[in-house]
């Protein structure tokens, strides 16, 4: 079984920031995936981890919020509002922690990255904490703890802890992974692991379904280490996954419902997308693939969210502009469907390297549709058969694109037209459940001209406007045998004025006045370069054609705008 990136015109965005700083934001879940509008919770400055757990034992869910102040807590009321934060402060070093009760109390603990190590912070069962105590640190001075997490290694009922840390000489260097076994009073002797990096972030899971823990370590080296647990609290040597998405968190859990635990990992930087690797159930994996999921998705969770039985991510997305992002809801994609890759061209260029917003657009490839279908009805749909068309684009919006045509190796689809510029991710959907991905540049303007012919006939037309006022329209083609041939267009009399009316795309944008063509290799007056008007994402540029040309046969007609040029065609005149 494989992945299939299922529908993704079900992604929806849940909140797109800018975000407040200091705060944290709360968005209820109502039901079929349909979130309330995030809530914000000022807690202190720069927030930095959250998890939630019922610190004061009432029955309620509270948050616990790491930030700049220490660890707050902001009691739940039991309806999905939270009070003001109670501060313990501590001086923390990077952001993690883990909530269990490792002192046997009764009570939640904290545990957590502090400035010197590791320190718990013990429960009194009514939401507040006493003083902070420091765990046995690592006996590298040069080695600063990074990541955390919790978890039964040992199996003795006892909740344990797992510790990451950073080289801080060079972070691409060897580090370790200390385990700290709880006893139910405090934590034996760290046992160290070796790891081939630094620790960006620490995930436990039984990933080779032995019934014990294992970790997933996510390094500096945009590479994976697999520590398999062997259920006393020790490790089998790392080992390694290579990965090419770097930084950020690692998930783990069963998204294509053959009962081996995948992986779902975020990317901290560039115009990136999230991966998923399949597992094969015995503590390896399958080849890393993306799959839309806006840009920069540093932070990812999963729950069934949609109640479906079947794990959602939840993905936090930071934008291109500092101090905004995106909380966007990913439903289960994952089914036994295959991935392919598409090629994107405008439809009237395909030698062009980007499309423009609002232009015609073409996808080739293999199983892009189960069926042939077509329309140009409007509005057009946003599926025909089952196959459909999404853009992510650079601002990490995601947008269900128009279809005009579609068949097992083309379709055609309007780009929609408020897409952002810059790199952007189409992702088709056939009806059969295959899902074909493939990179594209968005540019303002892009142009190109359609072709009545692989000679390129220009898709055009002549009207002469006689001085009588009357109208005559010459045909640039003509039918021989079913073929389109160029039929030379005559240009009338010296008191005829001739238009050249030419059909095309992508070039909607420069307008007018910045539209250029060239007859033959001479200039000729631009009138009306814009939208068609009449049929979606098609564009009409209007030129007068001078009486120099007539008699010249096959002329050349290139057309630049905003200083890019399209595909030239011609025409033939008499």
């Amino acid at each position: 079984m494989i992945f299939s990136a299922g529908p993704p015109l079900l992604q929806r965005s849940l909140y797109r920031g800018p975000f407040a700083a200091g705060a944290v934001y709360v968005s209820l879940n109502s039901g079929n995936g349909q979130f309330a509008a995030p809530v914000a919770y000022v807690n202190g400055s720069s927030p930095a981890a959250v998890a939630v757990a019922d610190v004061n034992k009432d029955g309620k869910p509270d948050l616990i919020v790491e930030d700049a102040n220490g660890i707050d807590v902001l009691f739940g009321k039991g309806d999905g509002t939270f009070g003001a934060p109670q501060t313990s402060p501590v001086a923390f070093g990077k952001p993690g922690m883990a909530v269990a009760d490792f002192s046997s109390s009764g009570n939640p603990d904290i545990a957590f990255l502090s400035a010197s190590g590791v320190s718990i912070l013990p429960g009194n069962g009514n939401g507040t904490f006493g003083a902070a105590t420091n765990l046995p640190a690592n006996s590298n001075s040069n080695f600063l703890p990074s990541a955390i997490v919790s978890g039964d290694f040992n199996g003795d009922g006892r909740p344990d802890l797992a510790v990451g840390y950073a080289n801080l000489n060079d972070v691409s260097q060897p580090s370790s992974v200390a385990v700290l076994l709880g006893n139910g009073a405090g934590f034996l002797t760290p046992i160290s692991i070796s790891v081939p990096a630094s620790v960006i972030t620490l995930s436990t899971a039984d990933i080779n379904k032995d019934g014990k823990l294992d970790l997933v370590a996510r390094q500096y080296s945009a590479n994976l280490a697999v520590l398999l647990g062997k259920g006393d609290g020790s490790f089998q040597p790392p080992a390694p996954v290579s990965t090419a998405t770097g930084g950020t968190s690692v998930v783990i859990a069963d998204f294509n419902g053959d009962g081996k635990p995948d992986l779902v990992l975020g990317d901290c930087c560039g115009i990136a997308e999230a991966t998923f690797l399949i597992g094969n159930g015995d503590g390896t994996f399958q080849a890393e693939t993306q799959f839309p999921s806006g840009p920069n998705p540093g932070w990812i969770v999963a729950a069934d969210l949609l109640g479906t039985g079947k794990p959602d991510l939840v993905i936090a997305g930071k934008m291109t502009n500092l101090g905004s992002g995106a909380l966007v809801l990913v439903p289960n994609f994952f089914g036994t469907s295959s991935s392919g890759t598409a090629t994107i061209v405008s439809s009237a260029n395909p030698a062009a390297t980007a499309v423009a917003p609002g232009s015609l657009a073409s996808a080739y490839g293999t199983d892009l549709a189960s069926s042939v279908a077509g329309s140009t009805s409007l509005p057009l749909p946003t599926s025909f058969g089952g196959t459909s068309v999404s853009i992510v684009d650079s601002s990490g919006a995601m947008t269900a694109a128009p279809l005009l045509y579609v068949s097992p190796t083309q379709v055609n689809f309007e780009v929609p037209p408020g897409v952002a510029t810059g790199a952007a991710q189409v992702t088709i959907t056939s009806g059969d459940g295959t899902v074909s991905v493939s990179n594209v540049q968005i540019a303002p303007v892009a142009p190109g001209l359609f072709e009545l012919n692989s000679n390129g006939l220009a898709a055009a037309y002549v009207i002469l406007y006689h001085a009588d006022e009357s109208q005559t329209v010459e045909q640039v083609y003509t039918l021989n045998a079913g073929a389109v041939v160029a039929s030379p267009v005559s240009l009338g009399s010296s008191t005829d004025q001739a238009y050249l009316v030419l059909f095309g795309t992508g070039l909607e944008a420069a307008g007018t006045s910045g539209v250029t063509v060239l007859a033959g290799g001479t200039a000729v007056p631009t009138k009306y370069a814009g939208s068609q008007g009449g049929f979606v994402g098609l564009d009409q540029v209007n030129v007068v054609l001078p009486q120099s040309l007539a008699g010249k046969g096959s002329v050349t007609i290139q057309l630049i705008a905003n200083g890019l040029a399209a595909n030239a065609v011609n025409i033939a005149i008499q």
